[in-house]
């Protein structure tokens, strides 16, 4: 799924079968469906408890 947020998009997908959330900065052309790599500092990463919603980083 793909949700505007004005200059940004973001993204909802998965890595495996791992649910992922994701935010794309500058609105690139992405579509629906669309395979979509990408990669990240380790830094940028916020991890929570899916249980309790907690960050857990």
């Amino acid at each position: 799924m793909i949700e505007p947020k004005g200059a940004d998009l973001q993204v909802f997908g998965k890595v495996g079968t791992t649910a992922v959330t994701a935010t794309l900065r500058g609105c690139p052309a992405v579509r629906e469906g669309d395979v979509v790599p990408f990669a990240f500092p380790a830094g940028g990463i916020h991890l929570f408890d899916k249980a309790i919603g907690a960050r857990l980083n």
